[in-house]
């Protein structure tokens, strides 16, 4: 403002050319005082009608500023108590979420794989089927690209997306082998990628209906977008009991982590090896071990250099379908570096979830002891 006031009115078309980009106020081709002609009388009323313009201006900005402070004086205590949002609603549905999440795109698409199983025998369970995918593919943002699919019993092409490998048989493995191979592409090492099923195709449930859109809703939420960096893996929740997992197996996660796995092909008969070594022919359930079927949930957050990040507020679930009833929707998330709440507030539920089994699944799986800063030497040294 100062340095366009100090400016002779004169000048005023020379520095309108600078602004523009056109080189200095007074360039060769600009004319100096010295070698003006003498101004005739028409021309001496013009500028002095235009240095009367000019006054005028510069004492109008004046009495503009002194009255937008005034106003402002006044206004400043009533804008401090007025709502800058509209209120949140108390409730959503997966259909309205994107339009709440325009707002944080990360820096990098964010490929997704996608591990699609179909057996419907019915024109209903089709239907069923059908809705699934679209209530989950609703939720995707244009980031989320490229999707790639394995699909698992019947044929079911989806738009859009790059079908992998169609089997007859198979299981949640296949698709993460193929994500697991994706990180450790060199071109990909920086990437994150989103790991998501079609939970409740096989055993449609109300239960399996809530659990899949709360996981769909985390792993693929703005906050698991843009996890800082103490994160590596992102899920609605992380659960350290009966072992490290994401209940019902939908996250968001970091190459640079992902590439440290073991190879999902194999780690149904690794936890096996784990099984045998630490507890023998204890009858144990595989879902306390993360073992058998239960080993693709377990995978993700296995190696001791995990660092999850959780993001459901409500400390009544844990894990299983037990109080999820109680989910709403995005407003009940908020990311903090998991867990989320300390061992007291936690149900075990399950033998052999202690330290001690822990650090020799390490030891077996990768044979390695965690960090110092590993999350599980505060976690299970809390006194309860």
């Amino acid at each position: 403002m100062k340095s366009t006031l100090s400016l002779g009115c004169s000048d005023t078309k020379e520095y309108s050319a600078a602004m523009r980009g056109n080189g200095s106020i007074l360039s060769d081709e600009s004319p100096t005082k010295k070698s003006r002609p003498q101004l005739h009388n028409s021309a001496v009323k013009r500028t002095m009608l235009t240095q009367a313009f000019c006054l005028f201006s510069v004492f109008g900005c004046g009495i503009l500023i002194s009255l937008y402070r005034t106003i402002h004086s006044i206004s400043s205590t009533d804008l401090m108590t007025k709502p800058t949002s509209p209120a949140r609603r108390s409730t959503m549905t997966l259909d309205e979420y994107p339009s709440w999440r325009t707002e944080r795109r990360p820096q990098n698409d964010i490929a997704v794989f996608y591990n699609l199983y179909v057996n419907a025998s019915t024109d209903e369970e089709l239907i069923h089927v059908s809705n699934i995918i679209d209530e989950q593919f609703g939720s995707l943002q244009p980031w989320h690209r490229p999707v790639f699919v394995h699909s698992i019993g019947q044929e079911y092409p989806i738009p859009n997306t790059t079908l992998l490998q169609h089997h007859e048989h198979a299981t949640e493995m296949v698709t993460l082998r193929s994500l697991w191979e994706y990180c450790h592409e060199e071109q990909n090492i920086n990437a994150s990628v989103v790991y998501l099923h079609s939970k409740g195709s096989f055993h449609p449930s109300a239960m399996n209906d809530q659990l899949r859109k709360f996981n769909t809703l985390g792993a693929l939420s703005d906050d698991c977008s843009n996890m800082p960096h103490t994160c590596n893996v992102c899920s609605s929740r992380f659960s350290p009991f009966p072992h490290p997992h994401p209940p019902g197996n939908m996250w968001q996660a970091k190459c640079s982590y992902v590439k440290h796995l073991n190879d999902p092909a194999q780690f149904e008969r690794d936890m096996k090896i784990v099984k045998h070594t630490t507890i023998g022919n204890i009858p144990v359930h595989p879902s306390c071990l993360g073992a058998e079927r239960f080993a693709a949930e377990h995978w993700i957050h296995s190696h001791p250099y995990v660092e999850p990040c959780d993001l459901y507020i409500n400390k009544r679930y844990g894990w299983g379908y037990e109080q999820l009833e109680e989910f709403v929707g995005i407003q009940d998330f908020q990311l903090v570096v998991g867990p989320r709440y300390p061992r007291s507030d936690w149900r075990i539920g399950c033998p052999h979830s202690d330290l001690n089994h822990r650090l020799n699944e390490y030891k077996i799986l990768y044979n390695m002891v965690p960090k110092d800063d590993w999350w599980g030497w505060e976690f299970w040294m809390e006194e309860v």
